[in-house]
């Protein structure tokens, strides 16, 4: 019974992003940073919901250039300092380096010219740690030469750690 509640409870919070993505998009101006994780799968299989259906991903890319936001990386979000109030402006963003955003995100991006950042957990790279999904199923991370070729493609490449250690503990010394 727990399973089927919390499972429900993932399915409503896909949907409310998916529908506040659409209202957000639709009627407000300013800099917007969108953080993906996992592209594929289905939301049961982290406890924090991480994973976007790859329908799903595609439609919200396909709302961003519908309503005609200017994709921007991160970089060019510091480097220029985008008002939150001024424009039309989104960050897109990926943590932790995992294999299905080459294989599924990148090419989606690319048909819709779109601009992304990469963050990489380099310890995960090439599978280095194990991590495995509530289904049992392994994780697969992007060996280096796939992040190699996402920078070639022209996407953005930046560090989210060496081994993604649980910050909140950590007191400010």
């Amino acid at each position: 019974m727990i399973f089927l509640i919390k499972r429900n409870i993932k399915k409503i919070r896909a949907e409310i992003r998916a529908l506040s993505l659409r209202e957000n998009i639709s009627r407000r101006n300013g800099a917007r940073i969108l953080l993906y994780h996992s592209i594929g799968g289905v939301l049961d299989d982290h406890p924090l919901a991480i994973r976007v259906p790859v329908e799903e991903f595609e439609k919200e890319m396909e709302e961003i250039v519908n309503h005609d936001y200017k994709v921007i990386l991160v970089r060019e979000m510091i480097e220029n300092k985008f008002d939150i109030g001024n424009g039309k402006y989104i960050a897109i963003t990926f943590d932790d380096g995992y294999k299905d955003n080459f294989i599924q995100a990148a090419p989606i991006l690319q048909k819709l010219s779109l601009k992304a950042t990469f963050f990489i957990t380099t310890s995960y790279i090439e599978g280095k740690i194990k991590k495995k999904w509530r289904n049992g199923t392994q994780r697969e991370y992007m060996s280096w030469e796939e992040i190699t070729a996402l920078s070639k493609m022209g996407f953005e490449i930046g560090s989210h750690m060496v081994h993604h250690a649980d910050l909140i503990p950590l007191k400010d010394n």
